[in-house]
C-alpha cells in the first residue's frame, strides 16, 4: 500500500477514487500507563518518541486496513489530527483519501477488480490475475 501526503502521485495514473479513509486510536493521557514516565522511580522515559512513534503508526495501520478494504492500493493527502475525548484520553486519526492507481506505463485495463477485489486485466479472451506491477502476472484462466 502506498500512503503519501501529498495530493498527487507523479508516475501513475489513478483509475479510481474510492473516497476518504480513516483510522483512529485512543491514548490515555495517564503518562505512566502509556509508558512516558516510570511508574517506579517517576523519571520521564529517555525516549519518549517510541510510545508517540508506535500511537501514530496504529493510526496509520487502520486507515491503511480501511483503504484496502474498500479494495484501494494507495492513499493520498494522509493527515493527522487528535482531540481530546475526555478528561483523561486522547484520540490520534490518521485520514486520507483511497485510491485505486496503476503505474503510469501500465497497459490500459491494469486496475480492473474481481468480485474477490483482486486485481486483474481482461484482454481478447484471457484474464490475467495481477499482482504489484503487470510484469509479475499470473494467468488466471486459460
Amino acid at each position: 500500500m502506498l500512503v503519501t501526503t501529498i495530493e498527487l502521485l507523479p508516475g501513475y495514473r489513478v483509475h479510481r477514487i474510492l473516497g476518504e479513509v480513516i483510522g483512529i486510536t485512543t491514548r490515555s493521557d495517564d503518562p505512566y500507563s502509556e509508558g512516558l514516565k516510570s511508574a517506579n522511580d517517576g523519571v520521564r522515559n529517555p525516549l519518549p518518541h517510541r510510545a508517540l512513534l508506535t500511537t501514530r503508526a496504529e493510526a496509520v495501520a487502520a486507515m491503511v486496513e480501511h483503504a484496502r478494504h474498500l479494495g484501494a492500493n494507495a492513499v493520498v493527502g494522509m493527515r493527522f489530527d487528535h482531540r481530546v475525548i475526555a478528561a483523561s484520553w486522547s484520540e490520534i486519526c490518521a485520514y486520507g483519501t483511497a485510491l485505486l492507481v496503476a503505474p503510469a506505463d501500465a497497459p490500459r485495463g491494469w486496475g480492473r477488480r474481481n468480485r474477490k477485489g483482486e486485481p486483474v486485466r481482461v484482454e481478447a479472451g484471457r484474464t490475467e490475475q495481477l499482482r504489484a506491477h503487470p510484469e509479475q502476472a499470473r494467468s488466471a484462466t486459460p
